[in-house]
């Protein structure tokens, strides 16, 4: 992922979801960061968008399957480290 990351390939690998490509500022292009500070800024930026979906449900187990979509792409970049 820190590969994709350096590259600029990297992809969201939660499934059903576009890419945020659209955001309003886009945190991975500092250049005072490290690889894989960028990656997990793009991850949690995907993930509290995704969230912000979910804000009026009641229904929690709606939530689960993109957190655990997150802690998978953490779980990818912890071993990528």
């Amino acid at each position: 992922m820190i590969d994709e990351i350096n590259e600029g390939t990297f992809v969201s690998r939660r499934p059903g979801t576009p890419s945020s490509s659209g955001a309003d500022h886009d945190s991975t292009n500092s250049g005072n960061m490290q690889p894989w500070e960028s990656a997990f800024n793009k991850m949690t930026e995907e993930f509290r968008s995704v969230l912000r979906g979910y804000a009026d449900t009641e229904d929690a187990e709606a939530v689960k399957p993109a957190l655990r979509q997150y802690i998978e792409m953490l779980e990818d970049l912890y071993k990528n480290l």
